[in-house]
């Protein structure tokens, strides 16, 4: 394959440490790999010590780095830490609603003019053959389908980490008429323009092409870019830390929707506990969003919730016995990045979540343990529960696999 030079647009790129940058900074990684020159562009942010995530700092030293900083509204929306935070943010949600004629909580408002002139440079500079910018901010997509005007020979793929129009946050959920329609004439604009729709999985991108308004002729190509693990980041060892009963893990967002799940959980352990007479049992939850952990104020005994950890969850992961994926109502069908991230383990997955692909995914794979009723975990935890031995082929799940796949694609792309 020969070399390519490409600029990845990712707000949360490293050295910022949203999970948003994880897929992309694994991709640029890739795209080295493959002989690629690559340039990124990320929010700017102070970073009081160097610490990268997701990739290690002698890739992140590959990589010609640029970042723009976010409108002044947007920060002080963002900004719970002020001692003016409650004036701050209405202050800044009044401003964004005349800056904004849609959303006003999308990260990339107010910059249109900023960022053309700096991605332009960039493409000038590098003499960019392809763009690949992700979304949420949506904002970034449609400021790069503008480009196509100016750069018609450039190819953009345009990636959707969460669904746009129908999302249930980003604002979204209860827009105005007219806000909304806004945000989808954007949207449209960006179909219009760009070489590749991607997203992680295809019920997400049917959902996405099927909310076009029409109009227009559809330029892109729409077509799936799978969520993947690193090879570097499975260290597989056979010692087992910590308890010498049962160690389940979970890293990641408590969707939204998923409390009911987390009350099952609970329920669960409790009535493990009662009828059980091994009741060493530790459930570790490490996650951004800790405040859903007072769900477990009975059992916080055995469900510990924690902070994200980052990359140091891998360690977790490698000495558990189970690792839970939890999903809700509106991703039941994403088989999200954390599956493709644990799978090397080869440890059961126990589900938390509502039927769909994924329940049925592990169902008919063998790959763990659904749990429906607050019975269930004892059943499973009475069984022989140990690593599944369905014989996988890792390597189409990894990142230089989909990298190479992608680039053949757009590159292809008409």
């Amino acid at each position: 394959m020969r070399s390519y030079s490409i600029l990845i647009i990712c707000w949360d790129l490293p050295p910022n440490k949203g999970i948003g940058g994880r897929r992309w900074a694994k991709m640029a990684k890739s795209f080295l790999k493959l002989g690629a020159k690559v340039a990124v562009l990320n929010r700017a942010n102070k970073v009081n010590k160097f610490e990268p995530v997701w990739i290690s700092k002698e890739v992140f030293s590959s990589l010609e780095m640029y970042s723009i900083k976010e409108n002044v509204f947007v920060k002080w929306l963002n900004d719970y830490s002020s001692p003016f935070r409650s004036f701050r943010i209405r202050f800044a949600k009044l401003a964004l609603s005349f800056i904004s004629k849609g959303t006003i909580y999308d990260k990339a408002i107010g910059i249109e003019d900023r960022f053309l002139k700096t991605v332009s440079n960039i493409i000038e500079k590098n003499k960019l053959e392809l763009i690949c910018v992700t979304g949420a901010p949506f904002n970034l997509l449609y400021y790069c389908a503008k480009l196509k005007k100016k750069f018609p020979n450039i190819k953009i793929v345009a990636d959707y980490r969460d669904p746009w129009m129908n999302a249930q946050n980003y604002g979204m959920k209860n827009l105005s008429y007219n806000r909304k329609v806004h945000e989808l004439e954007k949207q449209d604009l960006v179909f219009e323009n760009v070489d590749l729709v991607t997203a992680p999985n295809l019920f997400l991108l049917n959902e996405i092409k099927a909310t076009y308004a029409g109009g227009g002729t559809i330029k892109a190509q729409f077509t799936e870019l799978s969520h993947a693990f690193d090879p570097d980041d499975v260290v597989l060892t056979k010692e087992k830390k910590g308890t010498n009963g049962v160690n389940i893990v979970y890293a990641g967002a408590l969707y939204i929707g998923c409390e009911p799940y987390l009350q099952l959980l609970n329920d669960s352990v409790i009535y493990f506990l009662q009828h059980s007479k091994n009741a060493d049992l530790k459930i570790n939850i490490y996650t951004d969003d800790v405040n859903k952990g007072k769900i477990f104020a009975s059992s916080n005994d055995h469900i510990i919730v924690s902070p994200s950890i980052h990359t140091k969850v891998f360690d977790e992961i490698n000495s558990s016995d189970l690792i839970i994926i939890l999903l809700s109502e509106h991703n039941k069908n994403y088989v999200t990045s954390k599956f493709y991230e644990f799978l090397p383990y080869k440890k059961p997955f126990l589900y938390l979540g509502p039927k769909g692909y994924v329940y049925q995914k592990i169902k008919d794979e063998k790959l763990g343990f659904c749990l429906d009723k607050k019975e269930d975990l004892l059943t499973i935890l009475s069984s022989e529960f140990g690593s599944f031995s369905k014989d996988l082929d890792l390597s189409k799940y990894t990142f230089d696999h989909v990298a190479s796949d992608l680039l053949t694609k757009v590159m292809n792309a008409n």
